[in-house]
């Protein structure tokens, strides 16, 4: 008699089954060979890069460590390679850190964005892009399954736009955060009662 944990002897295995989304005729070129296509996910690329080098002066402040003190904020940030740990890290910082009681709704609110973003960004970056010979583009975002062309989709330009619209949005807010953050260390390091002799 056989020990078994958490499956009963009888449960069925899981197992590839035979696709059952509809399939496109026609024939597929590997990769893009749409210029707006490319320009768009170029920009989506450039943008993240700019938002996450924003996100340091966040981390900085969430971490209530000085981002000028001399402190490797921005090796320690860098060496977070998974973005996800980075989003927990803050957030964990930000929601239990007796310092960081005061923090508005504003550094939530960046946080889901960023990481909503972030998937999106990725699920773009690594996706598996593909041109039908009608000129309609499609992407694979979960290309795990044995036949790639499983689970493709159709995707409009404006979808691309739609994320650097809202990237842009998202760099705005970093941005008017960071400077509250530098405006309100400036009040605390300047001094209240100046005389004048």
């Amino acid at each position: 008699m056989g020990l078994y944990m958490n499956k009963p002897k009888t449960a069925t295995p899981k197992r590839w089954t035979f696709p059952t989304s509809p399939a496109v005729n026609g024939t597929f070129y590997h990769g893009l060979s749409n210029e707006e296509y490319l320009i768009l996910l170029g920009t989506i690329a450039s943008t993240w890069s700019r938002i996450e080098d924003s996100m340091i002066h966040i981390f900085s402040d969430i971490l209530n460590i000085d981002f000028h003190s001399g402190v490797a904020v921005r090796q320690v940030y860098f060496s977070i390679v998974n973005a996800r740990t980075r989003i927990d890290i803050m957030k964990n910082a930000l929601e239990r850190n007796p310092r960081n009681i005061s923090k508005d709704r504003e550094y939530d609110d960046i946080l889901d964005k960023f990481g909503a973003l972030s998937k999106r960004r990725n699920d773009y970056i690594h996706g598996l892009w593909m041109t039908h010979e009608s000129g309609d583009v499609y992407v694979v975002i979960d290309s795990k399954e044995e036949y790639f062309l499983n689970g493709a989709r159709k995707i409009g330009a404006e979808e691309l736009k739609e994320c650097i619209k809202n990237m842009n949005e998202l760099q705005s807010k970093i941005i008017e955060l960071i400077n509250k953050i530098i405006n309100s260390k400036l009040e605390i390091s300047m001094p209240t009662n100046v005389s004048s002799s």
